[in-house]
């Protein structure tokens, strides 16, 4: 449990745990917070404390400034959302893209490996298979690019049919022979 110092009904600090506290220049051992009712610390100022944090899609969020307000006996801080600059979330989603083709192409590149020392021949599927997956990058990196809100990205990044993958993660996939 957390508690909330409360003068004049501001919340001056927060006790997340159990310690020794100074109030009004009289020093309480930790037991007070974990021993005494809610009325025995209300007498000192001190009264039970919640946090809570404004619901927000932590892809373009983050946690904002926190604001206290005191009534009823009870003291709440509430963190508000922040957005991210759109630059950022632009870059976070061009890097995942670009891990994402790496990875994918990791599957293969022993193909263009074998072909570059030994001069065998690529089969045209592996071709055709990793010119879709660098398409497939490059059309993702211009989309991502091109969105100017959060709408926008989620365009890219939601699914809009339960049924099918969001477009993100609308991966080409290798044909197994």
């Amino acid at each position: 449990m957390s508690w909330a110092e409360v003068k004049a009904d501001q919340v001056i600090k927060v006790h997340r745990n159990a310690k020794p506290l100074i109030i009004n220049g009289v020093q309480h051992s930790a037991n007070v917070l974990a021993n005494w009712s809610n009325e025995q610390l209300s007498k000192i100022g001190i009264y039970p404390y919640t946090e809570i944090a404004e619901q927000s899609d932590r892809r373009f969020y983050n946690q904002g400034a926190i604001t206290y307000s005191f009534k009823n006996n009870e003291a709440t801080g509430t963190i508000s959302a922040k957005a991210i600059a759109i630059d950022d979330i632009k870059k976070r989603y061009v890097e995942q893209v670009n891990t994402t083709c790496y990875n994918i192409l990791c599957q293969t590149d022993w193909y263009v490996i074998k072909h570059t020392e030994l001069g065998t021949d690529i089969p045209s599927k592996i071709k055709t298979f990793r010119a879709s997956v660098r398409t497939k990058a490059n059309e993702l990196e211009t989309s991502i690019n091109a969105c100017s809100s959060i709408d926008d990205f989620k365009t890219i990044l939601d699914r809009t049919d339960p049924d099918s993958a969001a477009p993100i993660e609308d991966w080409p996939e290798l044909e197994e022979e």
